[in-house]
């Protein structure tokens, strides 16, 4: 670490404005080199107020004081340097001491090895320095036993040597500082991102445990042998909530100036946004080999004058001025240089990025062509990038930009090669081709000529597509269905129900032959889920209840079990719970007698199950069920699983149910973070666990963070479902009932809308929801005087799915 001037001599004095600071930290920073006399010669030749010259004496006084001190410290670490260092071969406990890994300012650390014969292995040992202020060592050690993470270097024991010296007992890891490790194996822009994603998602759980590293750079993140990358040294953390120890800021002088926030070089008090500022630079030094605000051989005392006075240089033009390369794209360009800037902002009332875990997941963002959270992103972006993240490649196509048509269209031809005889082996081939031709068509560029040379819209790739299924594919009518069940099914995922629903009703109306009727079964599935979408129960119900029927004689069981299972979605929201509980146990039976069996059906057959005890009351057993499935999906597919996105949410609505809403608020996060990672900002799958989260929030009593759970739930629902969905009327309905609860009856009936009038419509007068929302608009429209209502009277968790 790198002794620095006093933070004194660069924190603002009361009644100095923000451009009188800057002013005179630049003149500071031109005349701390110089000798006395010249500084005094230069105060007088400066056109400034005598309370500013005062004040900038003052500043340079202190820092003159501060290097006579550093000057003796160093002098005396020279002078004892070359003695023999009493350490090496000393026992402590297990361990013995072998060699002197590092020393600096805050300690020494020693390689040791473990030699009670129980196990073999090696540590790293670190003994408060000598000099230090043994405070912020034994507080390391209090604040390293919080943390239990991957990416953190482990504390494994602390103690006190015989001569009273504290020690500290860490894993021992080998490898490289971060830069080295890049500049070494040349590893290119998205590992690179990637890694200092590992170290921010690494210090977000420190954050989240209240520890704050104060001194993230390169050489404090080490790339294992391995690959794994570890945040080290906690020398000079510190609590978030420990106010005490703000004046250790000003006085510790241990942090490194280049990667040091403005506000923590000032000693002003530092939070989350000052780690994350740190990150920021050493990703900005990675990848241009440039400092964001210090020019290439500048001193880095200027750093806060700079930082306070000016933009950070942007990632396009250090990339370019560099001469390096840009092989992510276009769009991620655009979005990590939108995110480094706020990052690394400071000045005129900018803060940076105050969350590590939001930085975590904008870098995550980036590495998967998401849209970020901090940048609003249109629509038809969002889509475009949802389909350029998916695709996969067909044949001789040239541009895949619908993966999940692309994939599924091949996966498609191979099943039904796979059921031919080898005399028919050509007609498949054949038809391969066309499945080729066809999509390679529907990506090719177009002329610009025919489009001005821009980029066709995602909207305009698919309709191009169900116009040529319609024109190219007539003489094969199998074909023609399976790419239209296929495009249907790509209209479903991008909330284009109502396309996705006559495409599947015009692939129904293909006649097909006998030897093809599981195709059939199939279409009737697809259009059974995509009614679901739409909350139109009795169809969705009468379409899958067909579909099971035709699985059945077919012998498919997967398609029947299903079928099945989405039965039982339907009859639940029907209210028809002695209907869905029968129908629950057939699909578990048909799961658990499939050959070879799916262990991903097999859970999902098991939470319908859970569902319907949840709706029976019986929450304990559905508890009980959802939390097993849900660890042995984080067993099998990892924490960032999509199937245990849902599944978490399912767990929380038990939970909220049975009055523990702490728990439930944690799986509602979780369930929401892995929707962001996985399925990006403002999927419709993230609303659902928004709107238990805001529930949630709204029993605890946090009415604030519910309420904004709650508005961008809504928000989500909209964009997919649009105003007159019934999922849209519900969140709505939450929104306005929790302002309502604070005593906002104007701003609870403007959140209300048509919520009653969509619900009556769609779920009739009797269902709850609707009986909720007209009592709701009752009160909103005809008592306007203040109220008490009691918040449990109308608490109740969003559904399960």
């Amino acid at each position: 670490c790198l002794c620095q001037r006093r933070a004194g001599a660069g924190q603002r004095a009361a009644g100095m404005t923000p451009g009188q600071f800057a002013q005179l930290r630049a003149h500071f920073d031109a005349l701390c080199e110089l000798d006395p006399a010249a500084q005094d010669q230069a105060i007088a030749d400066l056109s400034l107020p005598e309370h500013l010259r005062v004040q900038l004496r003052v500043w340079l006084q202190g820092d003159r004081d501060d290097r006579v001190q550093t000057g003796v410290l160093d002098q005396l670490a020279e002078s004892i340097e070359p003695v023999a260092d009493a350490r090496l071969g000393q026992r402590l406990g297990p361990y013995r001491i072998e060699s002197l890994l590092g020393a600096g300012g805050m300690g020494r650390v020693y390689l040791a090895s473990r030699e009670d014969g129980r196990y073999q292995g090696q540590v790293a040992i670190k003994f408060a320095g000598e000099g230090a202020d043994r405070r912020f060592f034994l507080r390391e050690g209090r604040l390293l036993a919080r943390l239990q993470h991957p990416g953190i270097a482990r504390l494994l024991d602390a103690g006190e040597a015989d001569d009273g010296c504290p020690y500290l007992v860490m894993e021992y890891l080998q490898g490289q500082p971060l830069d080295r490790h890049c500049a070494d194996r040349q590893v290119s822009a998205a590992e690179r991102i990637a890694l200092v994603r590992d170290a921010a998602l690494a210090v977000a759980h420190a954050h989240a445990l209240l520890v704050l590293h104060r001194d993230l750079k390169p050489a404090n993140l080490l790339v294992t042998d391995d690959g794994q990358l570890k945040v080290l040294d906690f020398g000079i953390a510190k609590p978030i909530d420990d106010d005490s120890a703000r004046e250790e800021v000003t006085t510790a002088r241990y942090f490194t100036l280049r990667y040091a926030a403005p506000e923590q070089v000032l000693g002003e008090p530092v939070g989350t946004a000052s780690d994350v500022y740190a990150l920021a630079v050493v990703l900005f030094e990675l990848l241009t080999g440039r400092h964001p605000y210090l020019p290439e051989g500048a001193d880095a005392r200027s750093l806060v004058s700079q930082a306070l006075t000016r933009q950070p240089l942007s990632l396009r033009r250090a990339l370019q001025a560099a001469k390096r390369p840009w092989p992510l794209g276009e769009a991620r360009l655009r979005d990590l240089d939108a995110l480094l800037e706020k990052a690394l902002l400071r000045g005129d009332g900018a803060v940076g990025h105050a969350s590590m875990a939001a930085f975590a997941e904008d870098l995550q963002a980036v590495l998967e062509d998401r849209p970020l959270s901090l940048r609003r992103t249109p629509m038809i972006e969002r889509t475009w990038r949802w389909l350029r993240r998916h695709r996969l490649a067909a044949a001789s196509m040239t541009l895949g930009v619908l993966g999940l048509l692309v994939g599924s269209a091949v996966a498609l031809w191979q099943a039904q090669l796979a059921r031919v005889e080898r005399d028919s082996a050509l007609h498949e081939a054949e038809r391969a081709e066309r499945i080729a031709g066809f999509l390679t068509g529907m990506f090719t560029a177009p002329r610009p000529i025919e489009n001005q040379g821009a980029p066709l819209a995602a909207s305009e790739l698919l309709d191009r597509a169900r116009e040529r299924l319609q024109d190219e594919l007539a003489d094969d009518p199998l074909l023609r269905v399976q790419l239209t069940a296929t495009l249907a099914e790509t209209y479903r995922a991008l909330g284009l129900y109502e396309t996705a629903e006559q495409l599947l009703i015009e692939a129904l109306a293909v006649p097909l032959p006998d030897s093809d009727a599981p195709q059939r079964s199939g279409l009737l599935l697809q259009l059974g889920r995509v009614l679901s979408f739409q909350a139109r129960w009795p169809e969705a119900d009468a379409q899958l209840r067909e579909a099971a029927e035709l699985a059945r004689q077919q012998g498919d069981l997967a398609t029947l079990a299903q079928a099945l299972g989405l039965r039982v979605t339907a009859q639940l929201n029907l209210q028809q719970l002695d209907a869905a509980e029968p129908l629950a146990r057939e699909a578990l039976s048909v799961q658990q007698a499939r050959q070879p069996p799916d262990p991903q059906a097999l859970r999902q057959a098991e939470q319908v199950l859970a569902a319907v005890a949840m709706q029976r009351g019986d929450l304990a057993s559905a508890r009980q069920t959802y939390q097993q499935s849900a660890d042995r999906i984080r067993a099998d597919l990892g924490d960032d699983a999509v199937e245990r996105q849902m599944t978490l949410n399912n767990l929380a609505a038990v939970e909220l149910r049975m009055d523990l809403p702490e728990a439930a608020a944690a799986n509602y996060r979780e369930s929401i973070r892995i929707a962001r990672v996985r399925l990006g900002p403002d999927h419709r799958d993230q609303a659902l666990p928004q709107l238990g989260l805001g529930m949630a929030l709204r029993v605890v009593g946090s009415t604030e963070d519910a309420i904004a759970q709650l508005r961008e739930a809504v928000q989500i629902y909209r964009q997919w479902d649009g105003v007159d969905h019934p999922a849209t009327a519900y969140a709505q309905l939450l929104l306005a009932e929790t302002l309502w609860l604070s005593a906002q009856a104007e701003q609870a009936r403007e959140a209300l809308g048509t919520a009653p009038k969509v619900l009556y419509e769609r779920n009739g007068p009797r269902n709850g929801q609707t009986c909720r929302a007209s009592m709701l608009q009752c009160s909103c429209g005809w008592r306007r005087t203040e109220i008490v209502v009691q918040a449990g009277s109308v608490n109740s968790a969003p559904g399960s799915r």
